[in-house]
């Protein structure tokens, strides 16, 4: 019985002595801002899959190609200051979740992608959530690369703030959830979801939470189209046509040598110009001038015109 007693404190001792999971801290010691630089960590280690990441500097780190920026639990906005990650390319590999602003005093965390990969859940699938502002203020911009979320994609929890800038790339989720604290613009960017959520995606548009290029363009919503199995929201340009047109509709008494003008339509490139004796017109050209001369004009004719703009 005592030697069992020996050996059972001896292991207990033992385990008491085997470390967990390492927690590394950003506090770009070396300088430079470069995630793959080891001396921006503390201790001087890059972060491995396994590690507890913590950003919390402004000043904070910058992924290019070949880095692998790795962590299981990375935290961009703790206690202590606003932080910033910046992915210009390269390949982020998350354990478990990203949360950007996560912190209910005060600090914002941002995450600017402008390109790579960022792949959430490598080791816990099931935990692989994307969380914006999940207790502070966050905001995640978009310009390319792609994001996969085995798990939760979600803006805002327990108070916290998200804003979401969607101008180009995909990102692709299991589930998808939003509070009302927080909004996305989509410009050139995807979000794709699992299953059919058309009704909660539209009752987020309806609520004003997620717009199309600042609120004048149109968010597009479908399920099983552009991709199977999947609800895809995208937005669209809402282009003005031709406006300010001389003849106005119904215009009589008009010159024999009156020529048609107008104003272009945003975004327009060029304009078709139809005219002629019968609706709605006969097509004459396109042009980029936005006057157009039909030639001379029969008096007690009525004559119809119509300006189609080409984006």
């Amino acid at each position: 019985m005592f030697m069992r007693a020996v050996m059972l404190v001896s292991v207990v001792l033992l385990l008491s002595l085997t470390p967990d999971a390492s927690a590394v801290t950003w506090d770009n010691g070396g300088g430079d801002n470069l995630w793959s630089n080891a001396t921006n960590w503390n201790p001087n280690v890059l972060p491995t899959i396994s590690d507890s990441v913590s950003i919390a500097m402004a000043s904070g780190p910058i992924i290019n190609t070949p880095t692998a920026a790795d962590g299981n639990q990375i935290r961009v906005g703790m206690s202590g200051g606003t932080a910033s990650v910046t992915m210009n390319s390269g390949t982020m590999n998350v354990g478990e979740w990203l949360m950007i602003g996560i912190d209910a005093s005060g600090q914002a965390g941002t995450f600017t992608m402008n390109d790579g990969t960022i792949n959430l859940g490598v080791t816990t699938p099931g935990n692989g959530h994307l969380w914006i502002g999940y207790t502070g203020s966050g905001t995640f911009t978009m310009n390319g690369g792609a994001v996969s979320v085995p798990g939760r994609f979600g803006l805002g929890w327990s108070g916290g703030a998200a804003t979401v800038n969607l101008n180009g790339g995909t990102v692709i989720t299991g589930v998808f959830s939003m509070a009302s604290s927080c909004s996305i613009n989509i410009t050139n960017g995807s979000l794709i979801i699992d299953g059919n959520q058309t009704t909660t995606v539209n009752g987020y548009i309806s609520g004003g939470w997620i717009t199309a290029f600042g609120g004048t363009g149109t968010v597009s919503v479908d399920y099983d189209i552009t991709n199977p199995g999947k609800t895809t929201v995208m937005a669209s340009v809402n282009l003005a046509k031709a406006g300010s047109l001389v003849p106005a509709n119904n215009a009589v008494d008009m010159m024999p040598n009156a020529d048609l003008s107008w104003t272009a339509g945003t975004g327009a490139i060029s304009h078709n110009v139809y005219f002629g004796t019968s609706s709605p017109g006969t097509f004459r050209s396109n042009q980029t001038a936005t006057t157009f001369d039909p030639g001379t004009l029969d008096f007690n004719t009525p004559y119809y015109w119509r300006i189609d703009e080409v984006n």
